[in-house]
């Protein structure tokens, strides 16, 4: 998953985010996790070939379920193919272990990425609208 760093490169202390603390929904299943965290470390490569990282954040990742509900619901209202409520919850879960696990370091230090490449990360609300806008060195 771009921009995540893997756990035994995280350094102890993750520090404090812009967004204030991200709030992490509570049944988020975890099985998996070490698997992805191995595969971490194949996504460097890709990682150093940026030169400027742009980092949308937000500050509950239970909003990542409500964004996707809402694309789905406008879909089906369009008459076009969409997920059912019950097949959003579970396509969205899939991916929720990683952001739970990573993303309050990404949020704190910037994507995994070398050294001088700057980070400009945006938070936004639940409307999509932003917050705050910090740069990361």
């Amino acid at each position: 998953m771009l921009g995540f760093t893997p756990t035994e490169l995280q350094s102890p202390a993750a520090g404090a985010s812009s967004c204030e603390a991200l709030s992490v929904p509570e049944d988020i299943p975890t099985e998996g996790i070490q698997e992805v965290d191995r595969l971490l470390h194949s996504y460097r490569t890709l990682h150093d070939l940026f030169d400027l990282w742009l980092l949308l954040a937000v500050k509950d990742l239970s909003q990542v379920f409500a964004w996707r509900l809402e694309a789905e619901h406008k879909m089906l209202a369009a008459g076009r193919a969409g997920l059912t409520d019950s097949q959003v919850r579970d396509f969205v879960l899939r991916f929720m272990p990683a952001y739970a696990k990573y993303a309050p370091f990404m949020y704190a230090h910037g994507p995994q990425r070398q050294e001088g490449v700057p980070v400009l990360k945006i938070c936004v609300d639940k409307d999509r609208q932003p917050t705050t806008v910090d740069v990361i060195d």
